[in-house]
Protein backbone atom coordinates (compact mmCIF):
# COMPACT_ATOMS: atom_id res chain seq x y z
CA UNK A 1 0.00 0.00 0.00
CA UNK A 2 2.85 2.47 0.71
CA UNK A 3 4.71 1.45 -2.26
CA UNK A 4 1.13 1.97 -4.52
CA UNK A 5 0.76 5.62 -2.72
CA UNK A 6 4.69 6.84 -3.04
CA UNK A 7 4.25 5.65 -6.83
CA UNK A 8 1.65 7.87 -7.38
CA UNK A 9 3.19 10.88 -5.63
CA UNK A 10 5.98 10.67 -8.37
CA UNK A 11 3.39 10.33 -11.22
CA UNK A 12 1.67 13.21 -10.05
CA UNK A 13 4.93 15.72 -9.66
CA UNK A 14 6.12 14.73 -12.85
CA UNK A 15 2.84 15.52 -14.91
CA UNK A 16 2.77 18.92 -13.31
CA UNK A 17 3.65 21.72 -16.17
CA UNK A 18 7.00 24.31 -15.09
CA UNK A 19 4.41 27.26 -15.68
CA UNK A 20 2.51 25.95 -13.09
CA UNK A 21 4.69 27.03 -10.34
CA UNK A 22 5.13 29.92 -8.47
CA UNK A 23 4.27 33.26 -11.13
CA UNK A 24 4.90 37.15 -10.55
CA UNK A 25 3.63 39.54 -12.36
CA UNK A 26 4.84 42.92 -13.80
CA UNK A 27 5.11 45.33 -16.85
CA UNK A 28 7.15 46.93 -19.54
CA UNK A 29 8.73 50.09 -18.72
CA UNK A 30 10.77 52.27 -21.50
CA UNK A 31 13.16 54.74 -20.52
CA UNK A 32 12.88 57.85 -23.63
CA UNK A 33 15.73 59.81 -24.51
CA UNK A 34 14.49 63.12 -24.74
CA UNK A 35 16.35 65.01 -27.78
CA UNK A 36 16.66 68.49 -27.82
CA UNK A 37 18.95 71.47 -29.67
CA UNK A 38 22.19 72.77 -28.20
CA UNK A 39 21.33 76.56 -30.04
CA UNK A 40 18.03 78.15 -29.76
CA UNK A 41 16.07 78.80 -32.91
CA UNK A 42 13.13 77.83 -34.89
CA UNK A 43 12.36 74.03 -36.29
CA UNK A 44 12.94 74.39 -39.95
CA UNK A 45 12.32 70.80 -40.72
CA UNK A 46 11.43 67.57 -39.46
CA UNK A 47 12.73 64.79 -41.11
CA UNK A 48 10.94 61.14 -39.12
CA UNK A 49 7.63 60.39 -38.13
CA UNK A 50 5.94 59.16 -34.56
CA UNK A 51 6.95 55.27 -34.55
CA UNK A 52 9.55 55.40 -36.91
CA UNK A 53 12.63 53.43 -36.84
CA UNK A 54 15.54 55.20 -37.18
CA UNK A 55 19.45 54.37 -37.28
CA UNK A 56 22.45 55.91 -36.01
CA UNK A 57 23.59 58.79 -37.32
CA UNK A 58 20.35 59.83 -38.90
CA UNK A 59 19.32 63.43 -39.20
CA UNK A 60 16.07 63.60 -36.66
CA UNK A 61 15.55 67.58 -37.52
CA UNK A 62 16.94 71.05 -38.32
CA UNK A 63 16.98 74.78 -37.15
CA UNK A 64 17.09 77.66 -38.94
CA UNK A 65 21.04 78.00 -39.45
CA UNK A 66 21.05 81.73 -40.68
CA UNK A 67 23.16 83.55 -37.98
CA UNK A 68 25.23 80.69 -37.79
CA UNK A 69 26.15 80.70 -41.37
CA UNK A 70 26.73 84.43 -40.98
CA UNK A 71 29.06 84.13 -37.76
CA UNK A 72 30.59 81.66 -39.89
CA UNK A 73 31.64 83.86 -43.00
CA UNK A 74 32.62 86.58 -40.98
CA UNK A 75 35.26 84.90 -39.16
CA UNK A 76 36.42 83.60 -42.41
CA UNK A 77 36.63 86.53 -43.41
CA UNK A 78 38.61 88.27 -40.30
CA UNK A 79 41.18 85.08 -41.22
CA UNK A 80 41.84 85.71 -44.22
CA UNK A 81 42.64 89.58 -43.01
CA UNK A 82 44.56 88.20 -40.69
CA UNK A 83 46.64 85.97 -43.05
CA UNK A 84 47.16 88.59 -45.37
CA UNK A 85 49.07 90.82 -42.84
CA UNK A 86 51.36 88.02 -41.60
CA UNK A 87 52.24 87.76 -45.08
CA UNK A 88 53.20 91.64 -45.28
CA UNK A 89 54.99 91.56 -42.38
CA UNK A 90 56.95 88.15 -43.47
CA UNK A 91 57.92 89.76 -46.55
CA UNK A 92 60.17 93.43 -47.03
CA UNK A 93 58.77 96.82 -48.18
CA UNK A 94 56.41 97.03 -51.76
CA UNK A 95 58.85 97.45 -54.90
CA UNK A 96 57.73 100.87 -54.97
CA UNK A 97 58.54 102.22 -51.81
CA UNK A 98 61.50 100.64 -52.03
CA UNK A 99 62.54 102.22 -55.56
CA UNK A 100 61.41 105.71 -54.27
CA UNK A 101 63.55 105.34 -51.18
CA UNK A 102 66.93 104.39 -53.48
CA UNK A 103 66.30 107.29 -55.52
CA UNK A 104 65.77 109.60 -52.42
CA UNK A 105 69.23 107.96 -51.23
CA UNK A 106 70.75 109.02 -54.95
CA UNK A 107 69.85 112.08 -54.57
CA UNK A 108 71.19 112.94 -51.19
CA UNK A 109 74.35 111.29 -51.79
CA UNK A 110 74.64 113.62 -55.09
CA UNK A 111 73.91 116.82 -52.48
CA UNK A 112 75.93 115.46 -50.23
CA UNK A 113 79.38 115.50 -52.87
CA UNK A 114 77.90 118.91 -53.68
CA UNK A 115 78.09 120.09 -50.30
CA UNK A 116 81.57 118.49 -49.66
CA UNK A 117 82.89 120.42 -52.96
CA UNK A 118 81.56 123.50 -51.59
CA UNK A 119 82.78 123.11 -48.21
CA UNK A 120 86.63 122.35 -49.94
CA UNK A 121 86.58 125.78 -52.22
CA UNK A 122 85.04 127.68 -49.09
CA UNK A 123 88.24 126.41 -46.85
CA UNK A 124 90.35 127.08 -49.47
CA UNK A 125 89.25 130.74 -50.31
CA UNK A 126 88.94 131.20 -46.30
CA UNK A 127 92.96 130.32 -46.00
CA UNK A 128 93.66 132.69 -49.07
CA UNK A 129 91.40 135.20 -46.55
CA UNK A 130 89.39 135.85 -50.18
CA UNK A 131 85.96 134.53 -48.62
CA UNK A 132 84.59 135.32 -44.44
CA UNK A 133 84.77 132.46 -42.32
CA UNK A 134 80.64 132.47 -42.09
CA UNK A 135 80.72 131.05 -45.91
CA UNK A 136 82.78 128.39 -44.53
CA UNK A 137 80.52 127.80 -41.91
CA UNK A 138 77.65 128.09 -43.86
CA UNK A 139 79.58 125.48 -46.10
CA UNK A 140 80.05 123.53 -43.50
CA UNK A 141 76.82 123.41 -42.26
CA UNK A 142 75.44 121.87 -45.33
CA UNK A 143 78.34 119.28 -45.52
CA UNK A 144 76.76 118.41 -41.93
CA UNK A 145 73.25 118.23 -43.17
CA UNK A 146 73.59 116.36 -46.03
CA UNK A 147 75.50 113.54 -44.71
CA UNK A 148 72.47 113.22 -41.97
CA UNK A 149 70.30 113.23 -44.76
CA UNK A 150 72.35 110.22 -46.44
CA UNK A 151 72.36 107.70 -43.02
CA UNK A 152 68.99 108.87 -42.95
CA UNK A 153 68.47 107.27 -46.35
CA UNK A 154 69.65 104.54 -46.06
CA UNK A 155 68.50 103.43 -42.83
CA UNK A 156 65.49 103.88 -44.71
CA UNK A 157 66.43 101.42 -47.79
CA UNK A 158 67.51 98.94 -45.29
CA UNK A 159 64.27 98.85 -43.29
CA UNK A 160 62.39 98.74 -46.38
CA UNK A 161 64.54 95.70 -47.40
CA UNK A 162 64.19 93.81 -44.04
CA UNK A 163 60.35 92.44 -42.61
CA UNK A 164 58.90 93.05 -39.97
CA UNK A 165 60.12 92.56 -36.54
CA UNK A 166 60.19 89.16 -35.12
CA UNK A 167 57.19 89.98 -31.44
CA UNK A 168 55.14 91.66 -34.82
CA UNK A 169 55.41 88.56 -36.77
CA UNK A 170 54.87 86.41 -34.14
CA UNK A 171 51.73 88.52 -32.93
CA UNK A 172 50.04 87.99 -36.32
CA UNK A 173 50.71 84.53 -36.20
CA UNK A 174 48.88 84.08 -32.92
CA UNK A 175 46.07 86.39 -34.15
CA UNK A 176 45.56 83.96 -37.61
CA UNK A 177 45.64 80.66 -35.10
CA UNK A 178 42.83 82.51 -32.93
CA UNK A 179 40.60 82.98 -35.71
CA UNK A 180 41.58 79.65 -37.13
CA UNK A 181 40.04 78.21 -33.95
CA UNK A 182 37.24 80.90 -34.03
CA UNK A 183 36.17 79.25 -37.55
CA UNK A 184 36.00 75.90 -36.41
CA UNK A 185 33.97 77.03 -33.42
CA UNK A 186 31.15 78.33 -35.66
CA UNK A 187 31.67 75.19 -38.14
CA UNK A 188 30.93 72.94 -34.97
CA UNK A 189 27.89 75.81 -34.09
CA UNK A 190 26.72 75.50 -37.75
CA UNK A 191 26.50 72.00 -37.50
CA UNK A 192 24.82 71.64 -34.44
CA UNK A 193 21.80 73.33 -36.04
CA UNK A 194 21.02 69.80 -37.28
CA UNK A 195 20.43 66.93 -34.85
CA UNK A 196 21.07 63.43 -35.59
CA UNK A 197 20.18 60.07 -33.66
CA UNK A 198 23.06 58.70 -31.46
CA UNK A 199 22.10 55.00 -31.81
CA UNK A 200 19.45 53.14 -32.97
CA UNK A 201 15.93 53.87 -31.54
CA UNK A 202 12.42 54.18 -32.02
CA UNK A 203 10.85 57.68 -32.34
CA UNK A 204 8.44 57.37 -29.11
CA UNK A 205 6.74 60.81 -29.36
CA UNK A 206 7.24 64.30 -31.42
CA UNK A 207 6.53 67.11 -29.26
CA UNK A 208 7.42 70.42 -31.73
CA UNK A 209 7.02 70.87 -35.20
CA UNK A 210 8.24 72.82 -37.63
CA UNK A 211 7.67 76.42 -37.45
CA UNK A 212 7.55 75.99 -33.51
CA UNK A 213 11.16 77.34 -31.54
CA UNK A 214 13.42 74.75 -29.93
CA UNK A 215 16.38 75.02 -27.18
CA UNK A 216 18.53 73.02 -24.75
CA UNK A 217 15.52 73.18 -22.33
CA UNK A 218 12.80 72.19 -25.26
CA UNK A 219 12.87 68.91 -26.37
CA UNK A 220 11.58 68.48 -29.31
CA UNK A 221 10.95 64.60 -29.58
CA UNK A 222 11.45 61.72 -27.32
CA UNK A 223 13.18 58.25 -29.03
CA UNK A 224 13.46 55.09 -27.30
CA UNK A 225 16.61 53.17 -27.96
CA UNK A 226 16.03 49.15 -27.65
CA UNK A 227 18.84 48.69 -24.80
CA UNK A 228 16.66 51.19 -22.70
CA UNK A 229 13.78 49.04 -22.09
CA UNK A 230 12.96 47.14 -19.04
CA UNK A 231 10.99 44.54 -17.44
CA UNK A 232 9.48 45.61 -13.94
CA UNK A 233 7.98 43.80 -11.11
CA UNK A 234 7.59 43.44 -7.90
CA UNK A 235 8.78 40.71 -5.36
CA UNK A 236 7.02 39.62 -2.12
CA UNK A 237 9.59 39.27 0.89
CA UNK A 238 9.21 35.64 1.44
CA UNK A 239 10.98 35.33 -2.30
CA UNK A 240 13.25 38.38 -1.77
CA UNK A 241 16.69 36.42 -0.88
CA UNK A 242 15.39 34.01 -4.16
CA UNK A 243 16.41 36.98 -7.22
CA UNK A 244 19.89 38.91 -7.44
CA UNK A 245 21.55 40.76 -9.91
CA UNK A 246 22.59 39.24 -12.86
CA UNK A 247 20.49 36.33 -12.68
CA UNK A 248 17.87 34.80 -15.78
CA UNK A 249 14.42 35.09 -15.32
CA UNK A 250 11.75 33.74 -17.76
CA UNK A 251 9.01 35.81 -19.53
CA UNK A 252 5.72 35.59 -20.69
CA UNK A 253 3.04 37.44 -22.31
CA UNK A 254 -0.22 36.68 -24.30
CA UNK A 255 0.48 35.75 -27.44
CA UNK A 256 4.20 35.84 -27.20
CA UNK A 257 7.02 33.86 -28.22
CA UNK A 258 8.08 31.52 -25.97
CA UNK A 259 11.22 31.25 -24.17
CA UNK A 260 12.07 35.21 -23.69
CA UNK A 261 14.38 35.73 -20.99
CA UNK A 262 15.65 38.85 -19.59
CA UNK A 263 18.51 39.66 -17.18
CA UNK A 264 17.90 41.25 -13.74
CA UNK A 265 19.71 44.96 -13.54
CA UNK A 266 18.50 46.53 -10.64
CA UNK A 267 16.68 45.40 -6.87
CA UNK A 268 15.46 48.02 -4.84
CA UNK A 269 16.73 48.38 -1.06
CA UNK A 270 13.71 49.78 0.44
CA UNK A 271 10.33 48.15 0.09
CA UNK A 272 6.79 49.71 -0.82
CA UNK A 273 3.34 48.65 -1.41
CA UNK A 274 2.74 46.92 -4.34
CA UNK A 275 1.46 50.16 -6.98
CA UNK A 276 -2.37 49.46 -8.38
CA UNK A 277 -0.64 48.88 -11.94
CA UNK A 278 0.08 45.04 -10.69
CA UNK A 279 -3.06 42.92 -11.36
CA UNK A 280 -2.73 39.46 -9.31
CA UNK A 281 -4.74 36.25 -10.02
CA UNK A 282 -4.65 35.85 -6.15
CA UNK A 283 -4.25 37.51 -2.73
CA UNK A 284 -0.44 38.45 -2.08
CA UNK A 285 0.99 40.10 0.44
CA UNK A 286 1.38 44.15 -0.02
CA UNK A 287 4.88 44.96 0.65
CA UNK A 288 6.65 44.24 -2.25
CA UNK A 289 10.46 45.17 -3.58
CA UNK A 290 10.98 46.92 -7.23
CA UNK A 291 13.10 44.03 -9.49
CA UNK A 292 14.15 45.66 -12.86
CA UNK A 293 15.14 43.30 -15.39
CA UNK A 294 16.95 44.07 -19.14
CA UNK A 295 15.35 41.63 -21.74
CA UNK A 296 17.16 40.10 -24.35
CA UNK A 297 15.10 40.62 -26.96
CA UNK A 298 13.56 43.73 -26.26
CA UNK A 299 11.71 44.48 -29.90
CA UNK A 300 9.15 41.73 -28.53
CA UNK A 301 7.35 43.73 -26.31
CA UNK A 302 5.57 47.11 -26.15
CA UNK A 303 5.34 49.59 -23.41
CA UNK A 304 3.05 49.00 -20.58
CA UNK A 305 2.20 45.33 -21.54
CA UNK A 306 1.75 42.82 -18.95
CA UNK A 307 3.73 40.10 -18.04
CA UNK A 308 4.12 37.06 -15.85
CA UNK A 309 7.83 36.62 -14.57
CA UNK A 310 9.11 33.08 -13.57
CA UNK A 311 12.42 31.13 -12.61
Amino acid sequence: MKYLLFTALILLSSCQSPDEGPVLYGYVEGRPVHIASIPTGRIIELFVQEGEEVASGQALFAIDPSRAKAALISAKFAQSAAQSRLDDLQKSGRPEEIRAARQALVRHKTQLTLARENLERSKVLVSKKLSPTTRLETDQASFNSAAAAVEEAKARLALLQQPARADQIASAHSEVARLHTQITRAQIELDDHQISALQPAKVETIYRRAGELAGPNQPVMALLPPENLRIRFYIPEPRLQEVHSGMKVSISCDNCPKDLIANVTFIASQSEFTPPIIFTQKERAKLMWMVEAKPEFPHKFRIGQPVEIRW
